[in-house]
């Protein structure tokens, strides 16, 4: 984004002078590089949900027959998977809120 800086005034006839430019920090860089952590923290963490959804219920399938123990594992593990997907959504939402 780019500012200009004010003009002083021009005598009759004189052409216009093409405008200063003056350099405008931007606040949306700084407000995405902390919103980029929580994309990085949220796709660690559907990561993990989709290691713990796999990984646990084979675990949780051969070390124990019981059905109900390696659906509940597996249930986490979608949960986790969900609850990232959802982080994930509101991030990009506040990154796109806060874009100028």
């Amino acid at each position: 984004m780019v500012q200009t800086a004010p003009q002083p005034p021009r005598a009759r006839g004189e052409p216009p002078q093409a405008p200063l430019a003056q350099e405008v920090r931007v606040v949306t860089e700084s407000t995405s590089k902390g919103l980029k952590v929580h994309l990085l923290w949220a796709y660690a963490v559907f990561a993990l949900g989709v290691a713990v959804a796999a990984g646990g219920s084979m675990v949780a399938a051969k070390v124990s027959q019981d059905y109900f123990a390696t659906e509940a594992v597996l249930m986490v593990g979608l949960a986790v998977c969900c609850l990232a997907i959802v982080w994930v959504g509101v991030t990009k939402a506040r990154i796109w809120w806060h874009h100028e």
